[in-house]
């Protein structure tokens, strides 16, 4: 039961609410408009909003106080029909007039009030109308009321564009974001870059935040990214961050902003490049998004030598499997598995760290096995000196290691006959996935010769 029917089913709270709203009726008559106003106020909690349910003499007094000659009653009326359940429909017209009034105050309560209501076409109009107030404060209401009535203010879209060239940065940015969720709008390449040298910092937030939908049908200039990606904001900057991420088509064009935005300042704007940067060029470079991993890792213990992983994302392949090799043995084991893991992505290079591996495929705790036979992955036929190492590895007691074995014996292929015996064992494994690698690494390894797995 809620809290006002419980009080309409208790006779002394409906005295005492009853003597209330007396008391609001009898202000409603004072001299004084701050009176009347407080009144009003007051009269505007003991209602609940909705025609149904609002007492009758009240909602009549309500009205009455819309044409009040004071601007403050007017604006306090107006401000008591903004419920959730919306303005009856009897308040309608009179707070449709209201979007005239002489004062923005009253206006800016009217528009309000009718962005409460579900409404009528017409209503949506009339709120369409008054885009163009003179009153700044009212024009910002008035576009976040429309912005919140969704695809019912799709009509007037062509006259929110024109408010982003509004004299008031707080109407340019209200403008911007009621475009961005009608999918940018019409807003072309060339303005995009150009509002982003808006004097606002908030228009440049907005902006910067459109402009992976604006991509998505005109080509954005670079400079409009980079002037982005660097602008003094840090908001600014991680909203540009975000849309690269979100924009496929864009991101891989801005390495070398994205590379230097994950140095920022501002940890938001660090991780928001971290996470564009890694998608920008994962498929090309699909290490990349280990050596982010250890870079975060190191720096969240203040080690200096996060920086060498950063440094490493544009590197050359080579250096970037010697760098996953010399840190093999470091201390903290998310470095380790990143390395290892990372290894398995840099593909034949991965071979420069085989003598780092091989320590860790004799490790007690699991983890660094998996990390070791990962390692081997990618090597293809250069793991082949490291044979025996990885059929060793088949009988292990973990089946994610004995699976990832079979896989590495596998991509050695034919070379890797000598494991035959082992692997033909590996197909009676209790597991169905080490069964399943090992009969693909068998088939593998058997084929050219001329040999079939049983």
């Amino acid at each position: 039961m809620s809290t006002t029917t419980a009080m309409r089913s208790d006779p002394a709270a409906m005295r005492a609410e009853r003597q209330g709203m007396m008391s609001c009726l009898a202000d409603f008559q004072a001299a004084d408009p701050g009176v009347r106003g407080q009144a009003v106020r007051a009269a505007a909690m003991l209602s609940v909003g909705s025609a149904d349910s609002t007492d009758p003499m009240l909602l009549k007094a309500l009205l009455a106080c819309l044409h009040d000659p004071a601007a403050e009653v007017r604006m306090a009326a107006a401000d008591a029909f903004n419920s959730p359940e919306g303005p009856p429909i009897a308040a309608l017209p009179p707070l449709r007039e209201l979007l005239h009034d002489d004062e923005p105050c009253v206006r800016r309560a009217a528009a309000g009030a009718l962005g409460a209501s579900s409404g009528s076409p017409d209503v949506v109009r009339d709120l369409a109308n008054v885009l163009q107030d003179s009153d700044a404060d009212v024009r910002c209401t008035v576009l976040d009321v429309l912005r919140q009535r969704g695809g019912d203010a799709e009509f007037c879209l062509p006259q929110v564009r024109t408010l982003i060239h509004d004299p008031d940065d707080g109407v340019r940015v209200s403008a911007i974001e009621m475009l961005k969720d009608f999918g940018g709008a019409g807003i072309g390449a060339d303005e995009a870059a150009a509002l982003m040298k808006d004097a606002s910092a908030l228009v440049r937030r907005a902006v910067a935040g459109l402009m992976g939908q604006v991509a998505q049908f005109s080509e954005v200039p670079m400079a409009a990214w980079q002037n982005a990606l660097t602008d003094e904001d840090p908001a600014v900057r991680l909203a540009a961050a975000a849309a690269a991420r979100a924009t496929p088509a864009v991101a891989p064009l801005l390495a070398a902003e994205l590379s230097a935005a994950m140095r920022d300042e501002s940890p938001l704007v660090r991780d928001a490049a971290r996470a564009a940067f890694s998608g920008a060029i994962g498929e090309s470079r699909p290490w990349v998004s280990y050596l982010l991993q250890i870079h975060l890792a190191l720096e969240a213990v203040g080690d200096t030598a996060s920086e060498r992983a950063l440094l490493l994302v544009e590197g050359p392949v080579e250096s970037v499997s010697l760098y996953f090799c010399e840190i093999l043995d470091h201390p903290n084991p998310v470095v380790v598995w990143n390395a290892a893991i990372g290894l398995s992505a840099v593909g034949p290079a991965a071979v420069i760290a085989a003598p780092r591996l091989l320590p860790l495929l004799g490790r007690s705790r699991t983890m660094f096995r998996v990390c070791g036979v990962c390692g081997f992955l990618s090597m293809g036929p250069a793991a082949l000196p490291w044979l025996d190492a990885l059929v060793r590895r088949l009988a292990d007691g973990d089946p994610l290691v004995r699976q990832l074995s079979a896989m590495a014996i596998g991509g050695i292929g034919t070379a890797a006959d000598a494991a035959i015996p082992a692997l033909r064992s590996a197909l009676n494994d209790p597991r169905e996935t080490v069964r399943t690698a090992a009969a693909t690494a068998l088939s593998a390894v058997t084929v050219a010769a001329n040999q079939s797995p049983p």
